[in-house]
C-alpha cells in the first residue's frame, strides 16, 4: 500500500517539502519501479520525482528546461540517487527494469582452440551486439561438477558433486535434496518469471537410481530434460516428467523447437520469462547434422605451442604417462575430431539466429538478456594428450562468454577474469534479485551496464578436479607404452 501510494503521489506530480520523507520515498520507489513498471512509464515517473524541486505550476516542458528562459530547479534527491549509483550503494542503474532472460549453455566448447570460429552468426548477433568476455573460466573442467557450479554459484568442494557418477554426487538423491533447491531457477521462478529448460542437465539425470524422468528439478515451469549424457540421435527427454523417446530427430533442433514453442506461448502474457537451452554440441560423439557433414574438409586441428610436445618430464604425472610425441596415426584422428566438433556447432549457430529473430518478431529482443557460454573447454593434442577435458590448462578451463541485453553497449570487450560460479549471481541480478550469501561467485553485471568498471578487478580462483571411478575401473592397458596402437585406445566419454 505504501508503494502504491508513493507511486500515485509521484505520478500526480506532487512534491514533498520534507526532504527526509523524499529520501525514504525514493528508496522505496527504486525497488517498486525495478519490478513493477514498464520502462517508458518508469522513466517518466523518475523524472517527475526528480523534478519535485521545480515550481509546482510549471508544465512538464518547463520542468525540463524546454521553454525559453525556463530552468527547472532540482531537488537534492537527484544528487542523492546519483551519488548512491556512483559509489555503488545502489547497485542497479536508476532506469533498470525487470527483463526476460535467455541462457544458452553448450557442452565441451572451448575458446582457446577456436571454438567460436565457426559460429559467425552467434558472434555477430550476441558478441557484436553486446559484450565479449576474453577471460571467462570454469572452476572445474568436467561436465557434471561444472554444471553443478553454474547452477548453484558455488565451488565443487561446496556443492559436493565431484565427478560424473551418481556416487560422485552427479544428480544424486543428496544433490536433489540439498543443492537443487539452491539452483538459480528457484529464486527466479519465485520472483514471478515463467521458466523453461530444454537439453542436457546433469550427466546422471533421468537414471532410475535417482528418480528417472519423473523427477523435475525445482524452479522450472516447462521442463524438457535430456536423460543421461550428450548424444545427437536416439535419446529420451523428460517432458515435464514424462519420458519421450526420439530416434531420428537431431537433438539440437528438437531443443530449438521446444524453445520456440515456449517463446510463442509468452507472446500474450505480460509475465517475464527465463529460458535455458542446453545443447549437446560439441560433445562426443561429435555427430554433425547431415547438411553440415561435408563442411570444413580442409580444416586441421589447431597447432598451439603446446600441441604434441615431445618432452613432458616437467609436467604432472598424467602427462608423463602419455607417449610423447603422439604416434603419427593419431594426428588424422585429431583433425577429424576437431572438424566434427565445428560441424556440430553450425546447427547451434542456426539456433541462436532463429531464437534472436523470434525474440525480435515478438517485439521483446531489446528487453531480453541473452547469455551464451559453455560448461568447460577442451584439449585436442595439447601436451600430447589426445582429446578430452579435465585438465587445469587454459584449453580446458577457458570458455566462450557472450552477453547482450538492456543497457549493454555494442562491441564491448571485457578483459576482466570472470568465473562459471559468477553466472548464477549475475543471472539473479539481471532478474532484479540479490544473490544469496552462500554463493561463492559474484555478479559481473556492473561490467556490462554501469559506466563505472572496476579497472583494478583481480581474481584469485580455484580449479578443482577429483577424477573418475576407482582402482577397479582403471584400464591398465591405457595409456599404452609408446607404440603405434595408441589410436586404438580410446576411452568412453564419461
Amino acid at each position: 500500500y505504501t508503494l502504491q501510494l508513493t507511486h500515485t503521489e509521484v505520478q500526480a506530480g506532487k512534491c514533498f517539502s520534507n526532504q527526509a520523507v523524499v529520501i525514504v520515498k525514493v528508496l522505496r520507489l527504486c525497488l517498486f519501479l525495478s519490478v513493477n513498471i514498464s520502462r517508458s512509464k518508469r522513466v517518466e515517473t523518475v523524472w517527475r520525482l526528480f523534478s519535485c524541486g521545480a515550481h509546482s505550476g510549471q508544465t512538464e516542458k518547463q520542468e525540463r528546461g524546454g521553454e525559453e528562459g525556463g530552468t527547472a530547479r532540482y531537488s537534492p534527491v537527484i544528487a542523492l540517487v546519483k551519488s548512491m549509483y556512483k559509489f555503488g550503494l545502489y547497485p542497479h542503474h536508476p532506469y533498470q527494469y525487470k527483463v526476460s532472460q535467455h541462457f544458452e549453455c553448450n557442452d565441451d566448447q572451448d575458446l582457446t582452440l577456436g571454438g567460436l570460429t565457426p559460429m559467425i552468426k552467434t558472434q555477430s548477433l550476441i558478441g557484436s551486439m553486446g559484450a565479449t568476455f576474453t577471460n571467462a573460466f570454469v572452476t572445474t573442467p568436467v561436465c557434471c561438477p561444472s554444471r553443478s557450479s553454474i547452477l548453484t554459484g558455488v565451488y565443487l568442494h561446496n556443492h559436493g558433486t565431484v565427478n560424473n557418477s551418481v556416487s560422485g554426487g552427479c544428480s544424486s538423491k543428496s544433490w536433489q535434496a540439498t543443492q537443487e533447491p539452491r539452483s538459480f531457477s528457484v529464486p527466479i521462478h519465485s520472483a514471478g518469471y515463467n521458466t523453461f529448460y530444454a537439453g542436457k542437465y546433469l550427466n546422471q539425470y533421468g537414471k532410475r537410481l535417482v528418480g528417472g524422468a519423473a523427477h523435475v528439478p525445482p524452479g522450472w515451469d516447462w521442463w524438457v530434460g535430456l536423460e543421461g549424457n550428450s548424444v545427437y540421435y536416439n535419446y529420451t527427454l523428460s517432458v515435464n516428467g514424462t519420458p519421450k523417446e526420439f530416434t531420428n530427430q537431431y537433438l539440437t533442433n528438437v531443443i530449438l523447437d521446444y524453445g520456440l514453442e515456449f517463446l510463442r506461448s509468452q507472446s500474450n502474457t505480460s509475465t517475464n520469462f527465463f529460458m535455458v537451452l542446453a545443447t549437446p554440441a560439441c560433445h562426443a560423439p561429435f555427430t554433425p547434422e547431415p547438411k553440415y557433414k561435408d563442411y570444413f574438409s580442409d580444416v586441421q586441428v589447431m597447432k598451439t605451442p603446446n600441441f604434441n610436445i615431445s618432452n613432458t618430464t616437467n609436467k604432472h604425472w598424467l602427462l608423463r604417462m602419455s607417449p610423447t610425441p603422439l604416434p603419427d596415426n593419431m594426428l588424422p584422428i585429431l583433425d577429424d575430431v576437431y572438424r566434427n566438433r565445428w560441424k556440430t556447432l553450425l546447427t547451434v549457430d542456426d539456433m541462436v539466429e532463429t531464437v534472436i529473430y523470434e525474440l525480435n518478431n515478438l517485439g521483446i529482443l531489446n528487453d531480453t538478456y541473452i547469455v551464451f557460454t559453455s560448461d568447460h573447454g577442451y584439449h585436442i593434442g595439447q601436451f600430447s594428450l589426445p582429446w578430452d577435458k579435465r585438465q587445469p590448462y587454459e584449453s580446458d578451463i577457458r570458455v566462450p562468454l557472450l552477453i547482450r541485453g538492456p543497457n549493454i553497449s555494442t562491441n564491448k570487450l571485457v578483459t576482466q577474469p570472470v568465473l562459471s560460479i559468477d553466472l548464477a549471481p549475475t543471472l539473479l541480478e539481471m532478474a532484479g534479485l540479490d544473490p544469496p550469501d552462500y554463493m561463492d561467485g559474484v555478479s559481473y553485471l556492473s561490467f556490462l551496464t554501469n559506466e563505472r568498471v572496476k579497472e583494478d578487478w583481480e581474481r584469485v580462483f580455484l580449479v578443482e578436479y577429483h577424477g573418475e571411478g576407482d582402482t577397479k575401473t582403471v584400464d591398465t592397458a591405457c595409456p599404452l607404452p609408446r607404440d603405434d596402437t595408441l589410436a586404438e585406445c580410446v576411452l568412453d566419454e564419461m
